[in-house]
C-alpha cells in the first residue's frame, strides 16, 4: 500500500483531466487501483471486527469508480480528482448508514452517517431523533467522538422547521438536517503509510455509535 502514489496520481489527473492523458497513463492507474484495493482491504478487515453488518462485503463493494457520470452535469470533466471508499451494509450504492473515506490532495477526510435519505426515510430518522434525543445527544457529545467529529454537517439544511415540528423546539436545528453525516479532516502528517490506516480505524471506531443509532431505526 502506497498512499503517496495514490495522491501523486490524483494530482497529475487533476491537471490532466482528459481521456487522452488517462489512456496514456492507464497502467499507472491500474497500479493505483492495486494500492487502493490494499488500503480498502486493511480498513474493511478492521471494520468487520466491530460491525457485523459489513461481514459480507469485499473491497470491490466499497470502492467508487473514478469515472464521472457527466450526463446531467455542467462539469464535463471525465474523471474524479479523488478516491472515495464507502463501507455500508448494502455496499457503495447503499442509501443506508455507512463509513466513508475520501482521499484527495489537500482535502482528505474520514466520516460517515446517512446521506440524503428519501422522504419516508428522513421522516423516520427525524422521529427517532425527536423521541430519543438524549441518546442522540449523548453520541454527539461523547468526548471520544468529539476528538474526531465536531457535530453534524449543515449541508442542505431546511430553512425552517420540518413539517409537524415546533419551530421553538430546543433541538429543532438537528431536525432541520437533510443529511446526517459527520466528518473529520485528515492532515498531511497523517497521510502516510504508517499512520493513515491507524487513524482511519480509530476514527471509524468512534463513529460506530453514530452509525448504530441509524441501524437501530430499522430494528
Amino acid at each position: 500500500m502506497d498512499i503517496h502514489s495514490i495522491l501523486n496520481f490524483l494530482k497529475l489527473l487533476e491537471k490532466n483531466n482528459d481521456r487522452e492523458w488517462f489512456l496514456a497513463h492507464k497502467n499507472d492507474y491500474e497500479r493505483v487501483k492495486e494500492q487502493v484495493n490494499d488500503l480498502t482491504s486493511h480498513i474493511l478487515q478492521y471494520l468487520k471486527t466491530i460491525d457485523s453488518n459489513l461481514i459480507h462485503l469485499t473491497p470491490k463493494d466499497c470502492t467508487y469508480r473514478i469515472y464521472r457520470d457527466v450526463r446531467f452535469s455542467k462539469n464535463k470533466l471525465p474523471y474524479k480528482n479523488h478516491i472515495g471508499l464507502f463501507f455500508a451494509q448494502g455496499g457503495k450504492s447503499s442509501f443506508g448508514p455507512g463509513y466513508y473515506l475520501h482521499l484527495q490532495n489537500g482535502e482528505s477526510f474520514v466520516g460517515g452517517g446517512i446521506y440524503s435519505p428519501d422522504g419516508p426515510r428522513i421522516k423516520e430518522i427525524r422521529q427517532e431523533i425527536y423521541y430519543n434525543i438524549d441518546d442522540f445527544l449523548n453520541v454527539l457529545n461523547d468526548a471520544s467522538f468529539k476528538r474526531y467529529y465536531n457535530g453534524i454537517s449543515d449541508y442542505g439544511k431546511l430553512k425552517t422547521a420540518p413539517r409537524g415540528y415546533d419551530v421553538n423546539y430546543e433541538h429543532i436545528d438537528l431536525l432541520r438536517n437533510k443529511s446526517f453525516v459527520v466528518s473529520s479532516p485528515i492532515n498531511v502528517e497523517q497521510m502516510n503509510n504508517e499512520k493513515i490506516v491507524d487513524y482511519v480505524q480509530k476514527a471509524f471506531k468512534e463513529l460506530k455509535p453514530f452509525i448504530d443509532f441509524f441501524y437501530d431505526i430499522n430494528d
